[in-house]
């Protein structure tokens, strides 16, 4: 459950550095758990960005979709 959080505050932010804040962690906790998910997924849900921004894919605009409601419902 906590990378799908990780990927709803992601999603909301748009930066590793803006979800870490929101979620009281560090950008390395919030990059890890990325990668955890990406590699689950076995694909990338997100391009990135030389700034530290990061722009969705497709799927995991789909996936956020998803995300967000498992989230709500178990909140």
């Amino acid at each position: 459950m906590n990378g799908l959080r990780t990927l709803v505050w992601l999603l909301t932010c748009g930066s590793v550095s803006g979800a870490a804040l929101s979620m009281h962690t560090t950008e390395r906790v919030v990059s890890r758990t990325l990668r955890r998910l990406e590699h689950e997924c076995e694909q990338e849900l997100f391009t990135r960005h030389n700034r530290g921004g990061l722009k969705p894919t497709n799927k995991c605009l789909e996936l956020g979709h998803l995300a967000r409601q498992m989230v709500t419902l178990v909140s």
